[in-house]
């Protein structure tokens, strides 16, 4: 197993030496001015004010609804066009040095609705990322190899790319949407400071080392329509102590809970019967110290 995830880390080196965080080839870059970044902010928090202001009576005097402070979009980011008036970002168009990223909604009367593969990869100044509810796909490897440890992700986000968060060792919390329903190959390999995850009630499958040494991870509750967990799924989170696995669940890849040192029981929401017709991978829970399997209506001792 340490011989795997040993070889998917160089594989990350080296396609870090070979990648730049500036992805603007055919992009357009944002020119965000104080005005026209207020103005855009204004138009979706200060929505009252804004057609106050565009009535007939333009010489009455408009009370504006006090309001929070709309974040300001990041200056220097590049975009896209997806050629149906939408606009993909694509990263920085300048060396990435930016430590808090906030992403537009809208850009040219268009909608931001996707975060390109690679966009932030290797952006090690990077500390926070905000995604707005025009979003709906996160590319591969987006933020991978950053130094990313806050990310906000809108509710409208139904696809998160393979490695979009892998090797972000300082991340400690992440919200995933609820309409997702894969978390794709080595989502969150490597988050080394992730201590508890929500999975949503959306998602169906598990991909290969998609949490694989998230050593801090402490205790994951896999919801009930998950029918597959690929290999190496949870391999090398050592600190694992409580797992609990749905009835619907149809097989377990190989590995997908070795090297879980802490992890002495495993709950399951189904019974006895329905266990033993579980697919199990090879070795699924090598190395750990899962000896109890409890069930619905009894214990299995392995």
């Amino acid at each position: 197993m340490k011989k795997f995830i040993s070889l998917l880390s160089v594989l990350c080196i080296t396609v870090a030496a070979f990648v730049s965080c500036d992805v603007s080839n055919g992009a357009v870059d944002i020119d965000i001015d104080t005005d026209s970044a207020q103005n855009t902010n204004n138009s979706e928090l200060n929505g009252e004010s804004e057609i106050a202001k565009n009535t007939e009576n333009k010489t009455e005097k408009v009370t504006e609804k006090q309001t929070e402070a709309p974040l300001k979009a990041t200056e220097g980011l590049s975009l896209e066009p997806l050629g149906d008036g939408n606009y993909q970002l694509s990263g920085m168009k300048r060396e990435c040095k930016e430590h808090d990223i906030v992403i537009p909604s809208e850009f040219k009367g268009g909608k931001v609705v996707k975060i390109r593969d690679k966009a932030f990869y290797n952006c090690f100044e990077i500390l926070s990322a905000v995604i707005p509810d025009s979003v709906t796909s996160i590319g591969e490897f987006a933020f991978s190899c950053s130094n990313l440890s806050k990310i906000t992700i809108s509710e409208s986000v139904d696809s998160i790319g393979k490695n979009a968060f892998s090797g972000c060792t300082r991340l400690e919390t992440v919200n995933l949407p609820k309409g997702i329903t894969v978390i794709n190959d080595e989502t969150f390999m490597q988050c080394e400071r992730i201590k508890e995850i929500e999975i949503p009630h959306s998602v169906t499958h598990i991909g290969i080392a998609a949490f694989a040494d998230c050593i801090s991870l402490k205790s994951v509750i896999i919801p009930d329509k998950v029918k597959t967990i690929d290999t190496f799924a949870f391999s090398g989170c050592e600190s694992l102590e409580s797992v609990t696995l749905p009835k619907s669940l149809i097989s377990i890849g190989g590995s997908a809970f070795s090297d879980c040192k802490k992890l002495s029981i495993v709950n399951y929401e189904g019974t006895k019967a329905e266990w033993e017709e579980v697919n199990k991978g090879v070795r699924w829970n090598e190395n750990s110290n899962v000896f109890i399997i409890a069930c619905s209506d009894g214990d299995i001792f392995l």
